[in-house]
C-alpha cells in the first residue's frame, strides 16, 4: 500500500508541477486529496478481496474490487474539489455536483476497465497489447467530443441567461455585477470587467469589475486611459482581440498597453458603428490552457447582447438613473442639507481652485450670526432652522454665479469671492451681505432679527496656504465680536 500511494503521488505531483505549473497551495491541496483517495482505494480493495489479495492478482475475482477502488478514489476527488468551490463561493454551483459526479463515475468505470484489460494483456499476452490502441483512441475522441459539446451547451445557456437578465433588468449595477460574476466563471478568468462610454467617445466612463476572489466594483465612474481606447478601436470589427503580455493582438498589428501586462480577451459594445463600451476578461485561472477563438467569439456575442440591450433602452434608462443617483449623492456629500449651500469640503476645494487659477485677488468672508443661541432658546429650533435657511438664501442673492457661499456648521457661514480687484470691492460685498442678513426674518408667527459679524481676508493668486486666508478671516470676525459685533473688518494679505 505504501509503495502504491508513493508512486501515485510521485507521478501526479510531477504532472502537476511540470505540465500544469500549479502554485504551491493548489499543489498541496491536490496531492492531499490524491493521497486520501489512494489510501481509501486500498481500503476498499482489501475489504472486498481480503488481505491475501493484491492488485497484481488481476482476474475475474479482482476486477470488481479494482473498479470499486478506482471509483472511491475518484469520488474523494470530486467531493474535495466541490467542497473547496462551495467554501470559496459560499454555495455549491447549481447542477455542477450532479454532472461532475456522473461524468466522473462513468469515466472512472471506463478508465478502470481499460486499465484492467491493459494490465491483463501486458501481463499474460504482451504481444497482443497493441490491440488496445483502437479502443483507447476511440475513448479519447469520445471524451473530447463530449467536452466540446458540453462547453457549447454551457455557452448557449450562459448567453440565454444573460439575454434574459439584460432584457428584464431594473437595476443596471446589480445586473452588471451578476453578469461579470458569471463571465468570470464561464471563462475561468481571474478578472472580468465591463467599461461603458456613455458619451460614445470615451471622454467619460462607467466601470464595473469582479475578480475570482470575490472583490466587486459596482458600476460607477472610473478612469479611462488611452490604451483602453486603442484596445476598443482594435476590437471594433465585432471580432474582439486577444491580449498577450499587455499587447493587443489582431491579424493586422500589435499595440502595447501602459497597464500591467495581462493575458486576456477584449470585445466591444457597438451601436450604429460607434463604440459604446467594451467587455474583457484577463488571466486564465489555470496556467496550462489559454483563451481560444471559440471563447473570444462567445465573449463578443455576449458583448453584442449588452450593446443590444443598451440600444433598446433598458440599460440606457438604468444608466441615466445611475448617473442621476451619482450626481445626487455627490451633491449631498458636498452640500449642507439644511440650507443647500456648499459644505466645508466643497468650500475648501473651490478656494484652492481660486487661488491656483485666478490672476487677480481672491477674498474670503467669514460670517457668524450674533447671539443665535438666544433665537433657538426663545423661539425653538424649527424657527432657528428657518432663520438659517433664509440667511443662506440672502447670502446667495448677494453673490455672482462665480462666487461660492458655504455653511461651515451651526450659525457660521463663509463666502468665496473670486476675481476681486481690491479690498474695497470685497468690503462692499461683505457690507451688502451684513445688511441683507440683519433684515427681519419671518419664522412662523415670529419676526426675528439677528445681527452678524463679518471678517474679510484678501489673498492673492497662487497663495501657498489657503488655511492662512481662512485663519485671517476667522480672526478678523472674532475681533469684530470682541469690539461690539454687527460690523465688518478687512484683513489684507500678510496681516493678522
Amino acid at each position: 500500500p505504501t509503495a502504491l500511494v508513493a508512486a501515485y503521488l510521485a507521478g501526479a505531483g510531477a504532472a502537476l508541477v511540470v505540465h500544469r505549473h500549479q502554485r504551491p497551495t493548489k499543489l498541496c491541496f491536490n496531492l492531499a486529496h490524491f493521497a486520501l483517495g489512494a489510501v481509501l482505494a486500498e481500503v476498499v480493495f482489501h475489504g472486498l478481496v481480503g488481505h491475501g489479495g493484491t492488485p497484481h492478482d488481476v482476474g475475474t475475482g479482482t476486477w470488481l474490487p479494482l473498479v470499486a477502488a478506482a471509483f472511491m478514489s475518484a469520488l474523494v476527488g470530486v467531493v474535495a474539489v466541490q467542497t473547496v468551490i462551495g467554501l470559496s463561493q459560499g454555495h455549491l454551483p447549481d447542477g455542477d455536483v450532479e454532472e461532475v459526479a456522473v461524468l466522473g463515475g462513468v469515466a472512472t468505470v471506463v478508465n478502470a476497465s481499460l486499465g484492467i484489460v491493459a494490465v491483463s494483456l501486458a501481463w499474460d499476452h504482451p504481444a497482443n497489447a497493441w490491440a488496445l490502441a483502437v479502443p483507447l483512441v476511440i475513448v479519447v475522441v469520445a471524451y473530447r467530443a463530449y467536452l466540446a459539446e458540453r462547453d457549447k451547451r454551457t455557452g448557449l445557456q450562459f448567453l440565454y441567461q444573460s439575454a434574459q437578465l439584460l432584457q428584464g433588468t431594473q437595476d443596471v449595477a446589480d445586473a452588471t455585477t451578476w453578469l461579470l460574476v458569471q463571465t468570470c466563471a464561464m471563462f475561468r478568468a481571474e478578472l472580468a470587467e465591463l467599461v461603458l462610454f456613455p458619451g460614445g467617445d470615451g471622454s467619460r466612463a462607467l466601470r464595473a469589475s469582479v475578480d475570482v476572489e470575490g472583490n466587486v466594483q459596482r458600476l460607477g465612474r472610473g478612469q479611462l486611459d488611452a490604451a483602453e481606447l486603442v484596445l476598443a478601436s482594435l476590437a471594433s470589427d465585432r471580432r474582439g482581440v486577444f491580449v498577450h503580455g499587455g499587447r493587443a493582438v489582431t491579424k493586422r498589428r500589435r499595440v502595447a498597453s501602459n497597464r500591467t501586462p495581462v493575458d486576456g480577451m477584449v470585445a466591444t459594445l457597438d451601436n450604429d458603428s460607434a463604440i459604446i463600451g467594451m467587455l474583457r476578461v484577463v488571466h486564465r485561472l489555470d496556467t496550462v490552457s489559454a483563451f481560444d477563438h471559440d471563447e473570444l467569439r462567445l465573449l463578443q456575442t455576449l458583448a453584442n447582447h449588452v450593446a443590444t440591450a443598451l440600444a433598446n433602452g433598458q440599460l440606457e434608462q438604468s444608466l441615466r438613473e445611475l448617473r442621476a443617483q451619482e450626481k445626487e449623492l455627490r451633491h449631498q456629500a458636498l452640500h449642507d442639507p439644511l440650507t443647500g449651500l456648499a459644505n466645508r469640503s466643497l468650500f475648501a476645494e473651490r478656494l484652492r481652485e481660486a487661488v491656483d487659477d485666478d490672476d487677480s485677488a481672491t477674498a474670503v468672508v467669514f460670517i457668524d450670526l450674533d447671539d443665535f443661541k438666544i433665537v433657538n432658546d426663545s423661539f425653538g429650533h424649527p424657527a432657528g432652522d428657518e432663520v438659517l435657511r433664509q440667511t443662506a438664501a440672502r447670502i446667495r442673492d448677494c453673490l455672482r454665479p462665480s462666487d461660492t457661499a458655504a455653511r461651515l456648521g451651526g450659525d457660521e457661514f463663509a463666502v468665496l469671492l473670486r476675481e476681486v480687484p481690491d479690498g474695497e470691492r470685497a468690503m462692499a460685498v461683505a457690507e451688502r451681505i451684513r445688511d441683507a442678513v440683519e433684515a427681519p426674518v419671518a419664522a412662523g408667527a415670529h419676526i426675528i432679527v439677528v445681527g452678524a459679524s463679518l471678517g474679510v481676508s484678501l489673498g492673492t493668486a497662487g497663495e501657498a496656504r489657503i488655511d492662512d486666508m481662512l485663519e485671517r478671516a476667522d480672526a478678523a470676525m472674532y475681533r469684530v465680536k470682541a469690539s461690539g459685533k454687527g460690523a465688518v473688518q478687512l484683513v489684507e494679505t500678510g496681516r493678522g
